[in-house]
């Protein structure tokens, strides 16, 4: 899943920010249920700013477009700076309290970014990357219009200033400019800062450090929560742990011994899961120089440059193929029945295109082996990776955390057991990714039903059966506008209703002629669409997997 790392308009300036929840600290000796915890976008103060971005009121016009969508498509959301969480802008801007928090007018269901722990965010901490629009709007221009942050990985945390209130950056890959400032410093994909800009004493990168900002909500009553679907995850081990710890408790083993068979079916399915995604993406590594041997192919292997980018490209395969045999082999002997089965169709597969590599050599008389090489693995990794897909959507939906959100509860509503409230949290939090995933897997199901629809239309358009063809695009249509939103407050992205205009108009003026490339367009976009909803349904799912290790030490 892509950073939570928002496009920001000012009014002022074109910007970065970062999306976070929290919640009014509860009152000491309060039994009732924590308060609600609220959205925020975290910002760059100085973003905010008139006069040289140091002094005068902050902006009243923010708007703010989600990652991942289309910006022109995307009606964005309106902002206001929250005067309770945020530095006063009475007085001038000062380094350390260059951050600002934004409340949302409207609800936005998008997934908050987890956070880095207190501990963790100390001098010399490595593998940071600053993640945001640098450039602004000419960066969504690079990605035709969709709003995708730049990364720059691989910088460290140098050293704090005034009382760890300033961190400064030493250099790592990438060159944050205008437009990154109020972009979050990660590590991995937990949020340790907002990143300000090359304000260092001698120019250095440098960003407000989470801590910082902790320290700061604090002081005004207000706490961060960790409720993004890792950081519930995280909960949910610590808690499975927990009980792994407890079930030698005659009462917590009566509680498991009913519960045992069905959650080992569940590590049963999150292994199957985690083997499943390793051999589809070793299928998708494989795919890549496919796609660039198969056009060399078909461009002309008498062109040297051609035949050079071939060349290349399988021998890019036929490095890949080593590893993806090591990880064949790799898969546990007692792993089940169903991963046997697939271990030996891997095993298959991986023989038949060796087999096709050794065909692919590029002699003077033997171009045409060459493309007929091609043709035979592009033909293995498509079905392959078809099947594979289709058996990850399955391991997904069978991963039903309501039998770990039952155990959490029953173990913690027990007067005796320690940690008693974390355990009923944890409890929630299970209940909470269930519910995630299931919504997942129905936007999923959706978009493949589209797809399905997409290929009818296209054969329709194929065969000239243009009056089964209409029947279909009203199909299509409906399909479309009965989608579940990609993005938090989306209809449906602006391109696809662009291309659905542009080829409704060919319809609607009977011109059949330019139809068949006109609808190519769409059905290229929706499948564009198509895969980020794949995309983000198995790494959803492959968080969920991260679970069977508590699990089995449960079990």
């Amino acid at each position: 899943m892509p950073l939570p790392v928002w496009f920001l308009d000012t009014g002022i300036s074109e910007a970065s920010a970062v999306l976070v929840w929290v919640r009014p600290i509860p009152a000491p000796g309060d039994a009732g249920p924590p308060p609600a915890a609220e959205r925020r976008l975290v910002t760059a103060q100085h973003v905010l700013r008139t006069n040289d971005q140091t002094d005068g009121p902050y902006s009243a016009n923010l708007l703010a477009w989600p990652p991942g969508i289309s910006y022109q498509g995307f009606p964005p959301f309106e902002l206001e700076v929250d005067r309770l969480l945020s530095p006063t802008d009475s007085t001038p801007l000062q380094g350390p309290e260059d951050f600002a928090f934004l409340k949302f007018k409207s609800a936005t269901g998008a997934d908050p970014s987890p956070l880095l722990s207190d501990e963790a965010c100390k001098k010399g901490m490595g593998g940071l990357n600053i993640c945001g629009y640098t450039t602004g709007s000419p960066l969504i221009d690079v990605h035709q219009g969709e709003t995708v942050p730049a990364p720059h990985p691989a910088w460290t945390l140098l050293n704090h200033l005034k009382e760890l209130s300033m961190g400064i950056l030493s250099p790592g890959m990438g060159s944050p400019t205008r437009g990154t400032s109020g972009g979050g410093v990660f590590q991995e994909d937990r949020y340790a800062g907002v990143y300000r800009g090359a304000f260092g004493p001698q120019g250095q990168h440098c960003f407000i450090p989470i801590p910082h900002l902790r320290t700061w909500l604090r002081a005004h009553g207000y706490e961060f929560v960790d409720l993004s679907v890792t950081g519930q995850l995280g909960e949910i081990g610590k808690q499975l742990v927990s009980v792994a710890q407890q079930k030698t408790d005659p009462a917590v083993s009566a509680l498991l011994a009913p519960r045992r068979h069905y959650l080992q079916l569940l590590s049963d399915t999150l292994l199957e899961f985690r083997t499943q995604k390793m051999l589809h993406d070793h299928l998708h590594y494989l795919q890549l120089p496919y796609a660039t041997a198969a056009w060399a192919a078909r461009a002309g292997l008498q062109d040297a440059t051609n035949l050079n980018t071939y060349e290349t490209a399988i021998c890019g395969i036929s490095g890949r193929m080593e590893l993806t045999a090591k990880s064949i082999t790799a898969i546990p002997q007692d792993a089940g029945n169903n991963l046997m089965l697939e271990q030996e169709r891997a095993r298959v597969w991986h023989t038949d295109i060796q087999n096709a590599l050794k065909s692919a050599s590029t002699t003077q008389d033997n171009y045409a082996g060459a493309s007929k090489a091609c043709d035979t693995i592009g033909s293995i990794l498509r079905r392959q990776m078809s099947r594979i897909n289709n058996n990850l959507v399955q391991n997904a939906d069978m991963m039903d955390l309501t039998i770990l959100a039952d155990l959490l509860e029953q173990v913690g509503s027990m007067s005796t057991a320690p940690g008693r409230d974390d355990l009923l949290s944890g409890s929630k939090a299970c209940s909470t990714v269930h519910t995630s995933l299931k919504e997942s897997i129905d936007l999923h199901h959706r978009w493949q039903d589209l797809d399905n629809l997409l290929w009818e239309v296209e054969r329709c358009l194929a065969a000239d059966a243009y009056n089964e063809f209409l029947m279909r695009w009203q199909f299509m249509i409906l399909s479309l506008n009965n989608l579940t939103p990609l993005a938090a407050g989306a209809n449906r992205p602006g391109r696809i209703t662009d291309y659905v205009n542009a080829n409704q108009a060919l319809i609607d003026s009977a011109n059949r002629l330019k139809l068949p490339a006109s609808f190519q367009l769409l059905a290229r976009e929706c499948r564009d669409q198509f895969m980020k909803v794949d995309n983000q349904l198995f790494a959803l799912a492959d968080h969920v997997a991260s679970l069977r290790r508590p699990l089995q030490d449960l079990l």
